[in-house]
């Protein structure tokens, strides 16, 4: 039998942007997952994960922009 190959094409833009006295986070995702037919089902569990780290990434972003909103000073 031979090995199984799966390709990952991730592409992920954060962007931060000033609105009022905060900020908006938004995230986007292009992401082209090419496989074998009989590893299709594989994917949904690719996908999962990209979900988890999105979750993991935006929390981690909201901790430190929360811990640091006094830091800024307009001069």
């Amino acid at each position: 039998m031979t090995q199984l190959r799966a390709t990952v094409d991730a592409h992920i833009h954060y962007s931060f942007e000033p609105e009022n006295a905060s900020t908006w986070a938004s995230r986007w995702l292009v992401l082209d997952i090419s496989m074998p037919t009989i590893t299709r089902p594989l994917r949904r569990l690719i996908i999962s994960s990209f979900d988890k780290e999105n979750l993991r990434t935006m929390a981690a972003v909201k901790k430190y922009a929360e811990a640091h909103a006094g830091d800024a000073h307009d001069d």
